[in-house]
């Protein structure tokens, strides 16, 4: 189900930028999704995030731990990218391969698990998992 045609490193400050994107995301923290996105790469760094955050359609963003209906994510990424657009944003390649996987899993739960709840039981682990290798990162070189 994976696919292992593409194979690349995340480094530190994409590590630590897409650490922060979850952490937020768990949080509803929408100014800390969109500094983390913006360090993804995905706004510009002199980018208004005043202005974006005015923008942003908080009723169209799906709340909760639970994945949403993948119709209403469809819906709400088709209205959100078009704002985004005038924003300048451009798609990091990190967030697009994380988000290929989190479908492919998410369907599979859907098939043979339909009763889980991927963030709301994973979540914490990938938290600290992340925030571990960030830690390790920072860690001072040996001798």
């Amino acid at each position: 189900i994976l696919d292992f045609g593409i194979v690349g490193r995340i480094d530190k400050v994409g590590r630590m930028a897409f650490t922060r994107l979850l952490e937020a995301g768990f949080r509803d923290d929408h100014r800390g999704q969109l500094e983390a996105m913006r360090d993804l790469g995905a706004f510009p760094a002199d980018a208004n995030l005043d202005d974006l955050e005015r923008d942003i359609d908080r009723d169209a963003i799906p709340v909760g731990s639970k994945l949403p209906n993948m119709q209403a994510v469809a819906t709400t990424i088709r209205a959100n990218l078009r704002m985004m657009m005038r924003h300048h944003f451009r798609l990091p390649t990190l967030l697009v391969l994380l988000s290929k996987n989190l479908l492919f899993a998410n369907d599979t739960l859907q098939r043979y698990a339909p009763d889980m709840d991927l963030l709301g039981d994973a979540g914490p682990f990938i938290m600290q998992s992340l925030m571990a290798m960030n830690e390790e990162d920072d860690a001072p070189e040996p001798g």
